[in-house]
């Protein structure tokens, strides 16, 4: 009797969400980096942030344009089907690919469907055919707007958009060290709290059940946006609704070792495979993956892995290959059509795991350690076969002109489209016969096999050959550098460097984990005061860096970035006289002063130090590393500083002869630093020489965002908060994540209306509560799908007549949406569950 009467209670509890009537206020913040949304005094947004379904590992896709962000976010489509590339819209298709409100109309005129923005082009191209359009100048008429359009009408789904906090970005830099930036974050915040206020203070609020959801189009940097940095990409999701349960959705975490020595392509060596086993015809389904570690600055689009002619895209084959100096992609070719999929920045120094899934009647995929980049359809591609030899570092041809400047190891091959989870479980380790997909593996090749001239393949004994000089090359250890602890340079000559009135840039590398004061990095003034006549680099209090300029009456200051790391930072700063002071940080302008106030000459008589200011006598000291130092007699463009950061300075280095001062600082040993360049001119340690070398680094660490939300997943999950069902005819890219809204949720039936099914709690993590009504007490089968359809777990079950609870063990399953079915005699059940790892 008492479990009839709690069941009773639950239900009776949740009738009243029930009959509420479902609306959708999605709010939609340009070029807002959730990292400045903490930084920025934004107390709606943070209390959002902290009461819904949530996370700041989401994602959008490249480039990063609003077009393009906004276009996915709002018909939940990606741009190779709405056709976006840019903010041009040019070649868009929204009479197929429609906006979720476009949607929402057509499926209940009597809905009222609003959209307020103040970036035109969102009504213009993308937003149609819905009740109200309205386009403002100003975020504060938006706002106005939309608190109108609340307390005067009746909104179901009211898209709001705001535009400042981008401009903001475009005018001083996207980051949250940027005052104007979050100032800008927080404005929108006080706009956003008065819209709140505005929809709770609805007359029929009691009645309504609100979905308030609130992202951005794209991310950003000091440079922008449109570009394929994490930066740009990574974006903010958030689902908010009083009967959700708090949750936050975080990305995983994979790594692995490289701690061997593996084959160098820089000097034009390939390997190529005898066999004949990589045409996949028509129909066969293939995956490739590798590791590669790339120097940036490369010339052309070098092969990493090909079976292709590279000469031309729509050649038979595959390729993957590197371009832009920085990046990689992926091309498939049958002689006729071509698929081109572009990834991301990789080209870093660093070791990353790339993979092509390709699903011959579905579409191909592109991972990039771990992370899904792309999807791009393969109906139009047919006979693949090159019938040219496989090779990595080189295409089918074996004579490709460009050169891959790096490293590739771990390649393997399979006939068949890997799973995903399996990709991501095994990309970290090496493949054995306990894979599950082993048999399917055509060719391993770990390719650390660290001399000789073959590369041994794991699996069918298919060596692969090495053409050219093998350079085999172990992890290699960060170059020796000075602690300034208590020490400091000073070059013979240091009168050079008294700029007076001129133009010039200055950079070095630092490492340094704290600190105490404001010690000196580079300097050549007194920083007892900062009109004190010279410049000085500075660490700050703050664990960021300075510059400070200064002409004895007048000074200018613009900070840099965080250095408190302990990890090697690249900082520099240019000077032009009459117009600006800027400094950069790892190539990306950080921040930016006028110099109109300081007119007279900052020559200050004294000498420039590395370490010290120009009295050599400061009291606080930078206890950590300083290298690469370099003076330039000119203000350096931010590409050429970006472009040199990483790299050697050589005589093919466009502002060569503006080079004053060279240190690389590599020595090791001794009490000189040796100048190198036109103008030698060496300097000597002072104090205490302590050189420290640090051990190579073999352990790459990276985040995995599968399971996270993607920007097409926002019209989605208001489509199905709305409970307006998803048409497999639009071929949406996204999921929902609306999980149950209330504590309890009531599953639809098919079948008999005695049975019944309740889910708690959801989202859920290992243990799933169901309280299931039998109408008999026949066997059942409990099963679980992902969104695909494909069942990921079941279970045989023993009801009896009537009401029970039962405990179900979920697995391990990822992150995400699922469907729970209880297939019985005579009834099925389906619940929507939403895991939470």
């Amino acid at each position: 009797m008492k479990k009839c009467y709690a069941l009773l209670l639950a239900l009776s509890c949740i009738q009243p969400a029930i009959s509420q009537t479902k609306k959708v206020l999605l709010i939609g913040i340009d070029g807002c980096r959730h990292d400045a949304v903490l930084a920025a005094n934004a107390p709606t947004l943070d209390s959002l942030l902290s009461n819904s379904i949530s996370s700041v590992d989401a994602l959008t896709e490249t480039p990063t344009w609003s077009g393009v962000g906004w276009s996915a976010m709002l018909t939940g489509v990606w741009r190779n089907k709405t056709g976006v590339i840019d903010n041009t819209f040019s070649g868009s298709d929204y009479s197929v690919y429609k906006s979720f409100l476009e949607r929402a109309e057509l499926t209940t005129a009597a809905r009222r469907t609003v959209s307020i923005v103040h970036w035109t082009p969102l009504n213009t191209y993308i937003i149609k055919n819905i009740d109200a359009t309205i386009n403002l100048t100003t975020d504060l008429d938006v706002k106005n707007a939309a608190v109108t359009e609340l307390t005067s009408n009746n909104p179901d789904v009211l898209y709001v958009d705001f535009d400042d906090v981008d401009h903001a970005g475009h005018s001083y830099g996207f980051s949250p060290t940027v005052s104007q930036y979050t100032n800008a974050i927080a404005t929108t915040d006080t706009y956003i709290r008065n819209i709140l206020t505005a929809l709770k203070s609805r007359p029929n609020y009691a009645n309504e059940d609100w979905l308030v959801a609130v992202s951005t189009d794209h991310g950003g940097n000091m440079a922008g946006h449109g570009g394929s940095s994490f930066e740009e990409r990574n974006i903010f999701t958030i689902f908010s609704n009083p009967h959700f349960t708090p949750t936050t959705i975080s990305k995983s975490i994979v790594q692995f070792n490289m701690g061997g020595n593996y084959l160098s392509f820089t000097n034009g060596a390939y390997v190529k495979s005898p066999a004949a086993i990589y045409n996949f015809g028509t129909a066969t389904d293939f995956t490739i993956e590798c590791r590669v570690k790339l120097k940036a600055g490369f010339s052309g689009d070098p092969v990493i892995i090909s079976n292709k002619n590279w000469a031309n895209g729509k050649n038979k084959g595959f390729v993957l290959s590197a371009i832009n100096g920085n990046s990689w992609k992926f091309n498939l070719g049958d002689g006729t059509n071509r698929v081109d999929m572009n990834g991301n920045i990789i080209a870093d120094g660093k070791w990353h795991h790339l993979a092509i899934v390709c699903k011959r009647n579905g579409d191909v995929r592109m991972y990039e350690d771990g992370t899904l980049v792309g999807t791009q359809p393969l109906a139009s591609i047919g006979d693949v076969n090159s019938n040219l030899p496989l090779a990595i570092g080189q295409d089918g041809t074996l004579t490709y002109g460009y050169h891959l400047d790096g490293n590739v190891a771990e390649v393997r091959i399979w006939n068949k489209a890997t799973e995903e989870s399996q990709l991501i479980a095994w990309m970290s380790q090496p493949v054995t016969t306990t894979h599950p997909g082993w048999s399917n593996l055509l060719s391993y090749w770990k390719g650390n096999d660290g001399s000789g001239s073959s590369w041994a393949e794991l699996k069918g004994g298919n060596n692969g050959i090495i053409t050219g000089t093998p350079l085999w090359q172990g992890p290699a250890s960060a170059p020796a550098a000075l602690n300034f602890a208590a020490a400091y340079a000073k070059p013979v000559t240091s009168s050079t460097y008294q700029f007076d009135t001129g133009n010039f840039t200055m950079e070095c590398k630092v490492k340094i984990a704290s600190w105490s004061g404001d010690p000196a990095i580079l300097a050549d003034k007194n920083w007892a005061n900062g009109k004190n006549k010279g410049y000085i680099l500075a660490a700050t209090s703050s664990g960021g860096w300075k510059v400070n300029i200064g002409d004895g009456t007048n000074r200018a200051d613009v900070n840099g970035g965080t250095i408190a790391d302990n990890a090697w930072h690249h900082i520099a700063f240019t000077v032009t006289r009459g117009g600006n002071l800027i400094t950069y940080q790892d190539g990306v302008q950080v921040s930016s002063a006028s110099l109109s106030g300081v007119t007279g000459s900052i020559a200050s008589g004294l000498p420039f130090a590395i370490g010290q200011d120009g009295t050599l006598t400061y009291s606080y000291k930078f206890p950590g590393n300083i290298s690469d130092v370099r003076i330039w007699n000119k203000a350096l463009s931010a590409a050429t500083v970006n472009t040199w950061k990483d790299s050697a300075i050589t005589a093919s280095h466009p502002d060569y002869s503006m080079l004053s001062g060279y240190w690389p600082a590599h020595e090791g040993n001794g009490t000189t630093l040796y100048a190198t360049g036109p103008v030698v001119n060496n300097a000597t340690v002072y104090g205490t020489a302590a050189w420290q070398t640090a051990p190579p680094d073999t352990s790459f660490t990276y985040g995995v965002f599968n399971n996270t939300p993607r920007q097409v997943d926002m019209a989605v999950t208001c489509l199905d908060f709305l409970g307006i069902p998803i048409d497999t005819a639009w071929h949406l890219d996204g999921k929902s994540w609306i999980p149950a809204t209330t504590a309890f949720m009531q599953a639809k039936s098919a079948g008999v209306t005695e049975a019944s099914l309740i889910i708690t709690p959801n989202p859920v993590h290992t243990h799933l509560q169901m309280q299931l009504s039998s109408p008999n007490d026949h066997p059942a089968i409990v099963s679980i799908y992902n969104l695909h359809h494909q069942v990921v777990k079941s279970y045989k079950i023993q009801p009896r007549k009537g009401v029970q609870q039962l405990q179900l063990d979920l697995p391990q399953l990822p992150t995400g949406m699922y469907l729970l079915e209880v297939q019985g005699t005579g009834y099925r059940q389906t619940a929507k569950v939403m895991v939470v790892q």
